[in-house]
């Protein structure tokens, strides 16, 4: 990776590796536009992880690769 990405992307992935553990939410019956709070949530996470795995491609791909 190149250095000024490199840790700020590996914090996110380990970010998202930690909120997608969500044990907070598993009793919780409240409604976020349909769906539980819950898969409202992972719904969220997996629009982040997308947002940071491009992030990824883009800014930390090594240009010897191409």
């Amino acid at each position: 990776m190149k250095q000024p990405w490199a840790g700020l992307l590996t914090a996110a992935l380990i970010v998202l590796f930690l909120l997608h553990n969500d044990i907070w939410w598993w009793d919780d019956a409240t409604l976020v536009l349909g769906l539980p709070v819950g898969l409202a949530f992972h719904v969220a996470l997996c629009g982040a992880a997308s947002l940071v795995f491009w992030l990824i491609t883009r800014k930390a791909w090594p240009e010897d690769l191409e």
